[in-house]
């Protein structure tokens, strides 16, 4: 099996009064992430279409990490999530109901392992307290 191209996955690391913004996929927590247009030239532009509304504020936009995550087995392609640190207010409402979560302890939910593995290293690097 070859591996034609990488797919990259923008995720951001949205980082609200110490809390991590989380979405819900199915019965697992993940960062919130989109997938570039061909209408935005650059990662940035892709996570403000995605994830900012006009009342948000962004203090921080930074590039965190680049996370490989191996190859697909419905592609043959090798997938990789490169993640931006996001600090500000107003990018999404807490509301679990709705499938958002701002997670003050983040590795005690049900995360998928590359969502565990970025709040790991953000928690190694100070972005995130360590609980």
């Amino acid at each position: 099996m070859q591996i034609n191209e990488v797919k990259e996955v923008i995720k951001a690391a949205v980082i609200q009064g110490g809390r991590l913004l989380l979405v819900r996929e199915g019965k697992i927590w993940t960062l919130p992430s989109g997938m570039p247009q061909a209408s935005d030239s650059t990662d940035i532009q892709c996570l403000i279409r995605k994830f900012c509304s006009p009342t948000s504020h962004i203090a921080c936009l930074e590039y965190f990490k680049c996370f490989r995550r191996g190859t697909s087995l419905l592609s043959s392609q090798e997938v990789c999530d490169i993640v931006y640190l996001v600090e500000g207010e107003g990018f999404c409402p807490d509301d679990s109901a709705k499938g958002t979560m701002l997670a003050e302890d983040p590795l005690s939910l049900p995360l998928c392992s590359a969502t565990r593995q970025v709040v790991s290293a953000l928690q190694q690097q100070g972005h995130l307290p360590q609980n």
